[in-house]
């Protein structure tokens, strides 16, 4: 059955998750570098939104840097 089980972002996820509720602030190009062995680009994508909707991540860009950055939203550090 398909629809059954984990995402298959759910790993990554949770260590994106874990990273950035531990430095409290970063950029997309840190978790990147950061997890390349775990997202490409386009999972990033979607891990982002998963974490906008969740509310535990703040998404804004930097018109200096041009640059996405992540802040850790969630109060519990999880």
């Amino acid at each position: 059955f398909g629809g059954l089980g984990r995402s298959r972002h759910a790993d990554a996820q949770e260590k994106i998750m874990s990273y950035i509720s531990k430095v409290g602030v970063t950029t997309r190009s840190a978790v990147l570098t950061k997890f390349y062995r775990d997202v490409d680009s386009i999972s990033l994508g979607e891990i982002e939104r998963i974490m906008e909707e969740m509310k535990v991540v703040g998404v804004s860009y930097n018109i200096q840097t041009k640059e996405k950055v992540y802040r850790w939203m969630a109060g519990d550090g999880k």
